[in-house]
């Protein structure tokens, strides 16, 4: 049997789908940003990603207010209007949800932390349905299980980050080196972190040729 699809528009339809599942005996899969491959042969897969993609810039206190079927690339568009940016990930299509309850390495993340470190709050349906709100002081143990423990503490329908100074324009490079000089490069890349500063960010990625060489 294939399984259903329902495009949740309100958070309370998330809730409904919760409970339907639970009374049927449904295997329930939730997407996101929908960056990772996640399979259901049956049961129920909640999508955020239609109708609960939402993303709101306040400015005044620096929070931004998104909603789970983001992708960063969403967040991010939004937030460089007004010279702010969220700790995310190395690339921009990654989705909000498994990103932040997976913990969110970046290429701001040693000036600002983790992605779960600049979440402020969330909300989330639990298991039962019900809405609740997690932050440091509601329901803090939920708050602690969200920010890096994965996604099966609940729904995460809206995360809201606290928002960083950033300028629009960086500087990013990508040098290619030959297999028989990475003992020079780790040697030079061990050099640079032992100096390197909280604004600047390096990626080591390992490939081979169409010779598998």
């Amino acid at each position: 049997m294939s399984p259903s699809v329902m495009f949740p528009s309100t958070f309370e339809d998330v809730a409904a789908a919760v409970r339907q599942a639970k009374s049927q005996g449904l295997d329930l899969t939730v997407r996101c940003g929908g960056y990772s491959t996640a399979i259901n042969a049956s049961g129920l897969v909640v999508d955020l990603s239609r109708n609960l993609s939402s993303v709101t810039i306040d400015v005044e206190s620096q929070l931004a207010y998104v909603q789970g079927g983001c992708r960063f690339s969403q967040v991010e568009r939004e937030a460089i209007k007004f010279g702010f940016a969220v700790p995310a990930g190395t690339v921009s299509d990654v989705g909000v949800g498994g990103l932040t309850t997976g913990g969110g390495y970046g290429w701001l993340s040693g000036e600002h932390g983790l992605t779960l470190d600049s979440l402020v709050s969330a909300t989330v349906v639990l298991a039962n349905g019900d809405i609740v709100q997690a932050s440091a002081t509601e329901h803090p143990d939920l708050f602690w299980g969200i920010r890096g423990g994965g996604s099966n503490f609940g729904i995460v329908v809206e995360f809201v980050f606290k928002l960083h100074s950033q300028r629009s324009d960086v500087y990013t490079t990508t040098l290619t080196y030959a297999p028989s000089l990475l003992p020079i490069v780790i040697q030079q890349i061990n050099r640079w972190t032992r100096k390197q500063t909280s604004n600047e960010a390096g990626r080591l990625i390992f490939s081979t040729d169409s010779q598998g060489k």
